[in-house]
């Protein structure tokens, strides 16, 4: 995975999006719809590819300019969004495949 910032791998780590998601009032676990883990990655997602639009649309040139939980809480959004998609064309188990594994991924 490669962010539109040019880091490599996950922005957040598992456990620091969760308790980030928590602190800003959010809901990790939504079941049927999604766990923890599949909130992480997709939110990881939205920011490898949205990054900077994301900013922009804040008022920001530039992703580091935005506070952190602000993008957190925008990422954790359309995260949700992704997941309970109802018509369920989003599916993040092919995604992560895909990139960590290099598996195929039909989406």
């Amino acid at each position: 995975m490669i962010n539109e910032d040019g880091v490599k791998g996950f922005h957040w780590g598992h456990d620091t999006f969760v308790s980030a998601v928590k602190q800003l009032g959010g809901i990790p676990e939504e079941k049927p719809y999604y766990n923890s883990y599949a909130l992480c990655v997709t939110a990881n997602m939205i920011y490898s590819d949205m990054a900077y639009s994301i900013a922009e649309d804040m008022g920001y040139k530039t992703p580091a300019e935005v506070p952190s939980e602000r993008m957190a809480l925008s990422c954790y959004r359309k995260a949700v969004a992704y997941l309970k998609d109802k018509d369920m064309n989003f599916h993040v188990r092919h995604y992560f495949k895909k990139r960590m594994y290099g598996e195929p991924s039909v989406m």
